[in-house]
């Protein structure tokens, strides 16, 4: 995402003729109605470019478990979107379990995650709206998509957490459930 600047994005939601990325973490958008401008790669030639790919119809910015935007993509952009994720596939089911899991996520945030890497680590902490692991994240990787091994859904990336509530883990974000719940809503 470039525009607002510095995070990352996630999955994609449908609803009859309406589609969203269920986008970022709230707290890497300022306000309702903003335009997201991605960066991404031309249909005809595979060289990047900005698109406006729509604006904030969603935005939760309250701590550990309530942070999240959506987008509404533009109607003339659903041609150019897939349901896929580079290097890790999908399309995702929702995870729903709270037990031990490993996860991964996703990022091509400039430091830890150039050139679009995904990272696992092992989630130990799973609350209703919640989850937290431990595993290298950095600023830029919020809103990255987080998944479990065998591709289902846990959620995005939030929060690094500095919090001996959360101890061993030091990364969170918000689950799959909660981020349906927005997205139908």
């Amino acid at each position: 995402m470039k525009e607002p600047p510095g995070c990352m994005m996630n999955f994609v939601f449908t609803s009859g003729t309406r589609w969203g990325i269920g986008g970022t973490a709230g707290h890497c958008v300022d306000s309702l109605g903003q335009h997201v401008v991605l960066l991404t790669l031309a249909l005809d030639s595979g060289n990047l470019v900005l698109i406006d790919i729509g604006t904030i119809i969603v935005r939760l910015n309250a701590g550990i478990g309530n942070d999240s935007a959506l987008v509404e993509i533009r109607p003339q952009l659903h041609s150019r979107v897939s349901p896929t994720t580079a290097i890790i596939a999908g399309a995702f089911v929702a995870y729903s379990g709270f037990g031990q899991e490993t996860v991964m996520h996703y990022s091509h945030c400039l430091a830890i995650g150039t050139g679009g890497t995904s990272r696992a680590g092992l989630a130990l902490t799973w609350k209703a709206s919640s989850y937290c692991w431990s595993r290298p994240a950095i600023f830029g990787d919020s809103g990255s998509l987080v998944c479990i091994t065998d591709l289902k859904a846990a959620g995005n990336l939030t929060h690094l957490v500095v919090d001996s509530r959360f101890l061993p883990s030091f990364v969170a974000g918000m689950r799959i459930s909660r981020m349906l719940s927005i997205a139908s809503g």
